[in-house]
């Protein structure tokens, strides 16, 4: 593993344990497997299966996103 892998493993990992922190953690993670783990759902089919609306899934994608992005340090 590259230097710059590492970097993004662990900026996940960070954000998966914050995200998990956060009331609804589960509901979020969940969210997060389907779309990009598993690769089995759009954000549209990921908010339907777990029963939230696109709009709501759209900003926990957001957030984790930006979770991400800041533990990497690219919104230092």
């Amino acid at each position: 593993m590259s230097r710059t892998n590492i970097r993004e493993f662990d900026a996940v990992r960070l954000a998966i344990q914050q995200t998990d922190g956060t009331q609804g953690g589960d509901n979020r993670l969940q969210l997060i497997k389907l779309i990009y783990w598993k690769r089995t759902h759009t954000l549209s089919g990921a908010a339907l299966e777990l029963h939230i609306s696109y709009r709501t899934a759209r900003r926990w994608n957001g957030e984790f996103i930006r979770l991400v992005a800041g533990n990497f340090g690219l919104l230092d």
